[in-house]
């Protein structure tokens, strides 16, 4: 008896689902959501997403306008660099000592 009944449950359970999947979409709505309500929400994300290019687009042309200028600066600072490295190679130079002699000292001459 309960083989039975378990088995007529089993069968109820699997075909509920199947009825509703086989009367389909009912007057363009699909699960309780107008298939309207749909397509003016993909417009909606479609005029979105051509702002935000938009918005985008204007963004590079502004960085692209302060890397240009950046650029100018660095080729200047570039031209200051080689000045400074040919004035500090002569000053390097000039500036070591050349010692030469004899630099002994006895600890009886330090004392007088």
């Amino acid at each position: 008896m309960r083989k039975k009944i378990s088995l007529i449950a089993l069968a109820g359970m699997l075909t509920l689902p199947t009825g509703s999947v086989l009367a389909g979409p009912a007057q363009g709505r699909y699960d309780g959501i107008d298939s309207e309500h749909l397509n003016q929400k993909i417009e909606d994300l479609y005029r979105e997403l051509d702002a935000l290019k938009a918005q985008l687009a204007e963004q590079e042309e502004t960085l692209d306008g302060k890397v240009g200028g950046m650029e100018a600066e660095v080729q200047g600072m570039r031209g200051a660099l080689a000045g400074w490295e040919k004035k500090s190679a002569a000053w390097d130079m000039a500036a070591r000592f050349k010692l030469s002699g004899d630099f002994r000292s006895r600890r009886s001459e330090e004392r007088r």
